[in-house]
């Protein structure tokens, strides 16, 4: 296996408390996980390993041989090698570099430039542990590029504003191609005309797109000292993502976006007011 592209990508096991999860690939200066294979079944730190089989098969397993993740590939083609490209892709490969399988394909909360976003595919906002959140962006009904908010029984589209028609929004529905792609220069352009632009753009620049926990789409610059820098947000004022405070929860500005509650109740969890708000209980 090459694990390697050059300095900037690097496909590795990250320890999350003591679990590590496997295939993620790494960004400099901040170390930023920008694709995960098995968040959804960490193993243990000892004894696991990645195997690669000559259909193109690869699994992760834990250290008692019990397999977290698959990529459920098995190609009539005998698979060479699994790789990491310049552009951060993970990519199996067969006879003559035939790509059989590509992480590209199954995005976690993270587009990379020139990585499409497609109808088969989605950004899903994680925590700090990769654990899925309940923010995503992607292709709704209408093939149109949506933010949405699902909660246990339904699904609620908070980005572009949903009380703006797609006319006026001047977006495009219905469409037979639905994709959307950003590009190395810093623009996003989806086939239903939604379209962004990073405040520096240009070429030469590493950026990503993230759905961050909190709900909201932000593209990253780094800049010349290995930080990222918000180069273009859905949201410059937070408190208008949906949900974002939890249920009975409020927003407000103090000055910086805060949750709490209303009169009577008080906060499910203290330490983190986004899980929302319960009835306070009264003694009589």
């Amino acid at each position: 296996m090459d694990m390697h592209s050059t300095s900037l990508f690097l496909l590795a096991l990250i320890h999350l408390l003591v679990h590590v999860s496997a295939h993620d690939f790494l960004l400099p200066a901040e170390k930023t996980v920008v694709w995960s294979a098995n968040h959804l079944h960490p193993v243990y730190t000892w004894g696991s390993r990645v195997e690669l089989d000559i259909h193109g098969t690869m699994v992760v397993k834990d250290y008692n041989g019990q397999i977290a993740w698959t990529n459920n590939v098995s190609s009539s083609d005998h698979a060479d090698r699994a790789q990491l490209l310049d552009t951060g892709n993970l990519v199996i490969k067969g006879k003559g570099d035939a790509i059989l399988w590509q992480s590209f394909d199954s995005p976690t909360d993270t587009l990379l430039p020139i990585q499409n976003i497609t109808v088969a595919t989605k950004l899903v906002a994680t925590q700090t542990l990769l654990v899925p959140g309940h923010y995503s962006f992607h292709f709704d009904d209408q093939h149109l590029l949506t933010l949405f908010d699902d909660e246990k029984d339904i699904s609620f589209i908070y980005w572009p504003d949903p009380d703006i028609n797609i006319w006026a929004k001047q977006r495009n529905s219905f469409i037979s191609t639905t994709i959307g792609v950003l590009d190395s220069s810093g623009h996003f352009l989806g086939s239903d005309n939604l379209s962004f632009t990073s405040s520096d753009s240009g070429p030469g620049i590493v950026r990503r797109l993230t759905l961050d926990y909190d709900g909201n789409l932000r593209l990253y610059s780094m800049d010349n000292n290995g930080a990222w820098i918000v180069s273009w947000m859905a949201y410059s004022r937070l408190c208008y993502v949906h949900g974002l405070c939890g249920k009975n929860g409020i927003c407000v500005y103090t000055p910086a976006p805060t949750c709490t509650c209303a009169p009577g109740y008080e906060a499910i969890d203290p330490s983190d007011g986004r899980k929302g708000c319960k009835p306070k209980l009264t003694v009589s």
